[in-house]
Parts: C-alpha cells; structure tokens; sequence
C-alpha cells in the first residue's frame, strides 16, 4: 500500500482509459499499477479464460465508470480505495440505476477486487463486510396472445418483414437471448428435427427446439434470400450482414411500439419472458424450460412459474375469495 500511495503521482498524469493499449507485450498482460492498469490486466484475463464478449464489455463500462468516480476523489491505485468509495459510488448511482443494475454493478466490481486479491495486488477487499445489494423480484408482465398477434400482424410482408416476423417467433418460441439469435448459422439450423443449435452465455451451446410456425415463417424467409452470407438472419440494406444483437433489439422495439404494444417492456427480453410464461402455463416441465432458456439454475425459470401462478390465482380468486364467502356464509 505505502508504494501504491509513493507511486501515484507518477500514474495520476496517465490517461484515463483502457483503449490506450499498451505496447510492450509483458507490460500489456501485467498492466500498470494504477487502477486503470490494474482494470487493463483484469479484462485481459477475462478473455484469456473465454469469458463471453458481452462479460468483458460489461465489466469495462461498468469498472471503468467507478474508477472515474474514484479517480475524482483522489483515489488512484488499488490501495487507495476503502468501504466508503464503494458506499459513496452505489449510492451516486442509485439516482440514475435501478435494482438489477446497481446488483451487478456491485458484483463486477467485487469480481475485479476479488481477483486483485487473488494476485496479491491488494491484501483485502473494500467490499468484505458489505453485502450485495437485494435484487428486486419485480413481477415479470409478459405479452398476452392478443399482443403477440397485433406484433406479428405489424411486420411488413416485404424481406425484412418477414424476416423480423420469424425472429418474432423464433424467440417467442424457443426463448432466445438476441446476441443468441444474431450468432446462428444456416448451419446450426435442422428444419427436419425442428432444432437450432446456439451458442450461450459462457459459450454453452445448446439446442432449442421450434414449433411449426417459427419453422414455416424461417423457410418463407430463406426462399425470399438471394445471397450467400452463412448466417441465419442478416441487414438487408446496401452493406449485407448478420444481424448484430443491436439491430435484433431496435427492430423488435420499433415493431413493438409501432404496433402500439402497452404495459409491458418493450424489446426482445419481453418476448423471452413470454416464451417462458406460455410454456409454463402450457404444461411444460420446469427443467424443460430451464434447458431451453439456457440458465445454469432453476432460480429464474421457477420466477416465471410464480408468474403464472399469480395469474391463475387472479383469474380463479372468484371461486374462494374470502370476503365473498363472508357474505354468501352470512345468507344462509
């Protein structure tokens, strides 16, 4: 800590970002002592060991903002951050971030100190004797058949409405991420299993099975394509390529709004959500979901479960409502 503190006037000049890479090779991996140098080394790392592309741009926005928080209050070097930067920061970004947000803030950021620790970087973490903060369980709304329609009925019959029609339903009916259903190959797709091969977080591949409809909606749309790309779903303006997970989110959003979807969220998750609700309320198997989902644990498919639940109980609540039967008890 005394050389972390000796040496950061020397670091406190260098520039302020992770983009500025280092040239000398040894240098580059092991980073400089700073925070900055220190977060270099971590993203480093996080793509040596195959950590997925999204992680490691989550873990660079997100650490690279707290150490410019930290950088304002004079800390500069590992060794200068204590409890109260880290209490300070998640209650700066409570006024802009919501639940889930301000958890995985505080999660990535425990990561980074863990790992410094782990390279006796620092002796311990700012973060031991806080605890994570509650993620909100919040009640997933997702589309109801009604709306999924008035969706589908919004895509345009041209190539691009099409195409934006089945990737409608190739999340609606198998709960695909969008980074998900931007990295599928033709190759991936078995029409004839009416399977699609994936590719996960944390490079998990998995199959995800489609109904009819999806498959049907995709073949329409292939047989509109005249070019030679190998991905599924691709732009079809001058420059052609796959779809980024970009381009998935902005045109499901603006069919969604275009479509004048209300009360829900708006964008592909919600269609995920709804994947999930249907197939629960459907009869599917718990672990089924889980599978095709791709979640390591049955945490999030069982909060769908409770969706439905609570749904079904408002629609049934009629036949034991407690007051009701107050009354009715009170007649007789």
């Amino acid at each position: 800590m005394a050389h972390d503190r000796l040496t950061s006037k020397k670091y406190h000049s260098l520039t302020n970002t992770t983009d500025d890479r280092l040239t000398t090779p040894l240098a580059h991996l092991i980073g400089k002592p700073n925070l900055w140098g220190r977060l270099d080394a971590f993203l480093n790392i996080a793509e040596a060991t195959d950590r997925s592309p999204n992680t490691i741009l989550s873990y660079r926005a997100i650490i690279g903002d707290f150490i410019k928080f930290a950088n304002a209050h004079e800390a500069v070097m590992p060794g200068d951050i204590n409890e109260e930067h880290i209490v300070a920061y998640i209650i700066h970004k409570r006024k802009t971030c919501g639940g889930v947000s301000i958890n995985t803030i505080f999660k990535h950021i425990r990561a980074w100190f863990n790992w410094m620790i782990s390279r006796h970087i620092i002796e311990s973490s700012p973060l031991a004797n806080l605890k994570a903060p509650t993620l909100p369980k919040t009640v997933i709304k997702p589309l109801t058949e009604e709306q999924l329609q008035q969706l589908l009925d919004c895509c345009a019959k041209n190539i691009g409405g099409i195409r934006n029609k089945a990737i409608i339903l190739l999340i609606y009916d198998s709960g695909l991420r969008r980074s998900e259903v931007s990295g599928i190959k033709l190759i991936d797709v078995d029409l004839k299993r009416n399977a699609i091969k994936v590719m996960g977080k944390g490079a998990k591949e998995r199959y995800v099975a489609i109904g009819n409809l999806a498959k049907n909606t995709i073949m329409e749309y292939l047989y509109m394509r005249n070019d030679s790309l190998p991905w599924l779903f691709v732009t079809h303006k001058e420059k052609q390529e796959n779809m980024k997970p970009e381009n998935v989110y902005l045109n499901i959003k603006r069919i969604m709004r275009a479509a004048g979807i209300t009360g829900v969220k708006t964008g592909p998750h919600t269609l995920r959500h709804s994947f999930a609700t249907a197939s629960i309320k459907n009869g599917a198997n718990l672990f089924y979901v889980q599978s095709l989902l791709g979640h390591s644990t049955l945490t999030m498919t069982r909060r769908y479960a409770a969706t439905v639940d609570s749904e079904e109980a408002i629609k049934h609540h009629h036949s034991f409502s407690p007051a009701d039967k107050l009354n009715s008890n009170k007649r007789r």
